[in-house]
């Protein structure tokens, strides 16, 4: 939906996710304000999104859609990517969800089961991008990055790969470019 402007060295989104579920449901979706930031200094890229409250007209002065004809469910999803070996080859990712998708009559422990397999899915994408990247969309999606957020999550790993901390080369605005090595 947008991309908030003006805090700094962060990559601040909001965004609608859309969820498409089985019959007997209905389609769910969320309103998240999401934000990627440095946590250098612990070894981390945090990814984080909660849902914006379900009566907002506006977020930040930003516009939230009025609700369609998907229910909205509440969700606070937090990602923290953790670089791993020596050289930094490897990426360990830990990940907490918490959702609502608003049905009264299901079980919690259906909502965990559904959250578990939405977490081995995200995983196996993840996995399935690493080993064949260049095949992948994301090559070309890095190159245009229009909003900024690969650019700053690039800088924090790039900064934490050569044993420094990203504010040592000063501000990168979201939406600003940077260059990659090939």
């Amino acid at each position: 939906l947008h991309v908030v402007r003006g805090c700094g060295d962060y990559a601040q989104f909001i965004m609608v996710l859309t969820f498409a579920l089985p019959w007997p449901f209905s389609t769910r979706e969320a309103i998240v304000y999401a934000f990627a930031t440095d946590c250098v200094e612990r070894g981390r890229v945090l990814v984080c999104a909660q849902s914006v409250p379900a009566d907002a007209a506006s977020w930040w002065g930003y516009t939230i859609p009025t609700v369609g004809s998907a229910v909205r469910m509440d969700l606070t999803l937090e990602i923290g990517f953790i670089p791993g070996g020596d050289e930094y080859q490897n990426t360990h990712m830990d990940m907490c969800l918490q959702m609502d998708p608003k049905v009264p009559w299901l079980s919690q422990s259906t909502v965990n089961l559904v959250g578990r397999l939405f977490a081995t899915q995200l995983v196996s994408n993840v996995n399935s991008v690493c080993k064949s990247y260049s095949k992948s969309p994301y090559p070309e999606r890095l190159a245009a990055d229009r909003s900024g957020a690969y650019a700053v999550m690039y800088r924090c790993l790039e900064a934490l790969r050569q044993g420094r901390l990203p504010e040592d080369e000063g501000p990168t605005e979201a939406g600003q470019q940077i260059s990659t090595p090939e």
